[in-house]
């Protein structure tokens, strides 16, 4: 922290002591940690919210997602160009 110009720091650690700079740092990592953590958690169950409504719709025989659609039609076009053997 010692090396780094006080004018090139954010202005609330620009009136601080080095001691408090550090601390100022630390407790802001130790908050970055946690906000990842719970940014995992959250993309986690996001992902099976997602898996459990497509399996939900493939289930009724419904309505095909936007990306199932997708890969049907370029398989579809593949067979028909010759990459994929039929």
């Amino acid at each position: 922290m010692e090396s780094i110009d006080k004018k090139d720091l954010p202005k609330e650690m620009q009136a601080l002591k080095p001691a408090e700079a550090r601390a100022y740092v630390d407790t802001q990592a130790k908050l970055r940690v946690e906000i990842q953590l719970k940014i995992q958690k959250l993309s986690g169950e996001r992902e099976k919210f997602i898996a459990g409504k497509r399996k939900e719709l493939t289930a009724k025989g419904g309505a095909k997602t936007l990306d199932s659609a997708m890969a049907e039609a370029l398989t579809t076009q593949a067979k028909v160009k010759g990459f994929i053997q039929k």
